[in-house]
């Protein structure tokens, strides 16, 4: 992995999309997986920080899962709550919460959230992938198996169902 953290690129690049989410947001996926130092991630995450008053659900959407990514659950479930009530038609914000909410030990929250999502988009890998965790995490474990069956079935090349499977 490539050290950017005395990246001036990328510092300037930020500086050039200040103010527009989606350059921001194509910049951060881009890049995230590419830091190996803790202090490039961080200067990563204070970019799109900056970004979130535009209230873009994409770019809140990759900041939620940052945030989980990096043990930020407390600060995970304010963006996702954001992510609901702003647009409470979408399944991915209630997908976030229920990831948000089992993060913070709330399993029966997570689960309705979890249900909600699915729902909305019962064809969302995503989706029925999460759901099934949060089925095996209350003990759920035929469930989830059935969960995760489905969202190999619809794709072979799901990681994360195959790992949960």
């Amino acid at each position: 992995m490539a050290d950017l953290s005395n990246n001036p690129g990328l510092d300037e690049r930020a500086a050039a999309c200040a103010g527009n989410s989606r350059r921001i947001l194509n910049i951060a996926q881009k890049y995230w997986h590419l830091f190996s130092s803790p202090a490039a991630k961080t200067r990563m995450l204070a970019m799109l920080e900056k970004e979130i008053q535009g209230r873009d659900a994409e770019l809140l959407s990759f900041l939620c899962q940052i945030y989980l990514e990096t043990g930020r659950a407390g600060e995970a479930l304010k963006i996702a709550e954001s992510i609901v009530l702003s647009a409470p038609s979408r399944a991915r914000g209630y997908m976030l919460r229920g990831q948000a909410l089992l993060a913070t030990g709330n399993a029966e929250a997570a689960g309705r959230d979890m249900d909600t999502a699915y729902k909305i988009a019962p064809a969302d890998e995503d989706i029925i992938v999460s759901r099934a965790n949060v089925l095996l995490s209350v003990g759920r474990a035929a469930d989830a198996k059935d969960m995760f069956a489905s969202a190999i079935a619809r794709s072979s090349g799901n990681a994360n169902a195959w790992v949960g499977q």
